[in-house]
């Protein structure tokens, strides 16, 4: 479990294809990470919970299996990419961003970045056809690339977040271009609740049309 409070920032200093999967070296000031990593701890890359399988000086080494890479934007993964960190927390770690799981529910594009005061304003597309705007609420929180984050305003076709200079300093969004594509993670406590209701049948399926 994680909250969606980056810890460091690493680069893509190794890729290689790995069966139908990828193998991926991430350097990193190991360092700054909560606490040492060791062969088989669960990190989580731009909020994909992956697993150390090999440490070589500051560098870390995680496989993405096929199922990985047609869920999440790693297949797109370039040498020299910035990917946000995070290390688990213990249960008695501070929650200072909300529930993360690092289970990728979608991945959805960047439609404008806009500057207002000293903040920066995003807005993501929601896609058609898929009932993610009932696990959106304005105020509630959604992980973006891992970052718990603050929903801003939510309609039909999307939704904004306000990001702070600090949060754009220490994390990849600095990075992110319009129509650049980001892992989402919705909130589980939402994804439960519309889970309940469906089984009810009080509430459509992701997967079944709108009309």
């Amino acid at each position: 479990m994680f909250t969606g409070l980056i810890q460091a920032l690493g680069t893509v200093c190794q890729l290689a294809p790995l069966n139908e999967g990828l193998l991926v070296g991430v350097e990193a000031p190991l360092a700054s990470l909560s606490h040492p990593l060791a062969l088989g701890d669960s990190i989580a890359l731009n909020g994909c919970c992956t697993t150390v399988i090999r440490l070589e000086g500051d560098a870390f080494f995680v496989e993405l299996s096929k199922e990985t890479l047609s869920k999440t934007a790693f297949s797109g993964l370039k040498l020299g990419q910035r990917l946000n960190l995070e290390l688990p927390i213990a249960p008695t770690t501070p929650l200072g961003g909300h529930y993360v799981t690092g289970h990728v529910d979608c991945v959805l594009p960047l439609v404008s970045s806009e500057v207002v005061g000293i903040c920066w304003v995003l807005t993501f597309a929601l896609p058609e056809r898929q009932d993610f705007q009932g696990l959106l609420v304005e105020k509630g929180s959604v992980a973006i690339d891992g970052i718990s984050l603050t929903v801003n305003t939510v309609d039909s076709t999307g939704f904004t977040v306000c990001i702070i200079p600090h949060t754009m300093n220490h994390t990849t969004l600095g990075d992110l271009p319009v129509d650049g594509l980001v892992q989402v993670e919705f909130d589980i406590l939402g994804k439960y609740v519309q889970r309940l209701l469906q089984v009810q049948g009080n509430v459509p399926t992701a997967s079944t049309p709108q009309t």
